[in-house]
């Protein structure tokens, strides 16, 4: 997933706190099928135990399409893909979305997924800001930011 790497205090602190109003957003796959009732559900916000007496802010939801953890089996850890590929388990349903959410408490999207009846099994963050993550690097490449795209992830915060 997406991850900056900074020695900038302020900016982290900008970027990470929970009072935060820059945008992140995450790809999910979650069990099941997460029907249109309960995406409005999570649209408006919904209660969970690291918001105390109130909702989660509205998040932006968008899926992708359902698929089966067979179709899903790259995104899984190494010592489930034989018992995915070699089972009924690989059959069951999936649905595949992002969500957005500004500010953010620890493990918030899972926590806010499970509200409406879903359960995560792979969540990545592909965004912050308007900031995308690089198509072009592999898993575990890295490169520096530009300016420009700084801008991006603040523009709005």
């Amino acid at each position: 997933g997406f991850l900056i790497l900074t020695d900038d205090g302020n900016f982290c602190n900008r970027v990470n706190l929970p009072t935060s109003v820059i945008p992140k957003t995450y790809r999910f796959y979650s069990k099941g099928i997460l029907d249109p009732e309960r995406l409005k559900t999570l649209e408006t916000g919904v209660s969970i135990a690291a918001i105390k007496d109130r909702l989660t802010a509205p998040a932006e939801v968008k899926i992708l399409g359902v698929c089966t953890f067979r179709d899903a089996v790259d995104y899984m850890a190494p010592e489930f893909r034989a018992k995915i590929m070699n089972t009924r388990m690989g059959e069951r349903p999936l649905t595949h979305g992002e969500i957005t959410i500004t500010g953010g408490k620890k493990h918030q999207v899972k926590k806010m997924i499970a509200a409406v009846g879903g359960y995560v099994v792979y969540l990545e963050r592909v965004a912050i800001g308007d900031l995308h993550i690089d198509e072009n690097l592999a898993r575990g490449e890295y490169r520096a930011i530009t300016e420009a795209e700084l801008d991006l992830i603040t523009k709005d915060g």
